[in-house]
């Protein structure tokens, strides 16, 4: 069974609201329906439901100022007919850090840049084992990548500026990247000078993820932080 909750201040509108949850679910559970921000924190602070249903308009203010009041886990839904509030509802519970993978995905070229540059000064083709090692390279660089941002998501969620909780990350991550980047790139160092039957392959997927892992390190630790910085600042823009 679902309990929720409803903030709303029009009696009309909150029973039409009530009727249409019963309606879509008879197990829905309304376990209360507060119609300012000062009872609606009161009300937070002593019980628990699984979703709100929120309007931007109350009897004592804006919904939003709840939220500086009390740290709100639940799902909200905002119930407004006013569309000029929709990047602020977006902004609530932290959903505006959905731009945050684009800090990801931007990081990720940097390292196929350096795959391809060493390819090209070893003077090598991108064949299919060039191509295995940087589909390989592409995974291990989304994830580290993913490590950092979540990170400063953390620290940006206990209090730290943007920048401040991009330094975090760059310097907590730093270690493991470095060790990370360190044994691939010496446990594949030896292929570069393979000789024999099939030594081309060899070279090609250790020169690709080298010089991705090597331009790739460079990027997460210093481009990482500021993407994630632009599209954070842009998301409370």
């Amino acid at each position: 069974m679902m309990r929720v909750l409803i903030v709303e201040d029009e009696t009309a509108a909150a029973e039409n609201l009530e009727y249409l949850l019963r309606k879509a679910d008879p197990d829905i559970e309304v376990a209360a329906n507060t119609e300012s921000v000062e009872q609606t924190a009161r009300w937070l602070s002593e019980n628990t439901v699984d979703l709100i249903f929120m309007d931007i308009h109350l009897s004592d203010g804006s919904a939003f100022s709840l939220f500086d009041s009390v740290d709100v886990k639940t799902p909200i839904i905002f119930t407004t007919a006013y569309d000029r509030y929709a990047l602020d509802a977006f902004k609530v519970n932290s959903i505006d850090y959905l731009l945050i993978p684009f800090a990801v995905i931007l990081s990720v070229p940097f390292g196929l840049a350096g795959s391809f540059l060493l390819a090209w000064t070893f003077g090598l083709e991108n064949n299919i084992y060039m191509q295995t090692g940087v589909i390989m390279l592409i995974g291990l660089l989304a994830k580290t990548a993913i490590l950092i941002t979540e990170y400063a998501v953390e620290a940006h969620r206990q209090g730290n500026d943007i920048k401040k909780s991009a330094l975090l990350a760059a310097r907590h991550r730093l270690r493991p990247i470095i060790m990370t980047s360190a044994t691939m790139i010496l446990g594949l160092l030896p292929m570069i000078f393979a000789t024999g039957v099939g030594s081309n392959g060899s070279k090609s997927l250790a020169v690709g993820v080298i010089g991705g892992m090597i331009f790739g390190t460079m990027a997460l630790l210093f481009i990482t932080p500021i993407l994630f910085t632009q599209q954070k600042q842009k998301g409370m823009g």
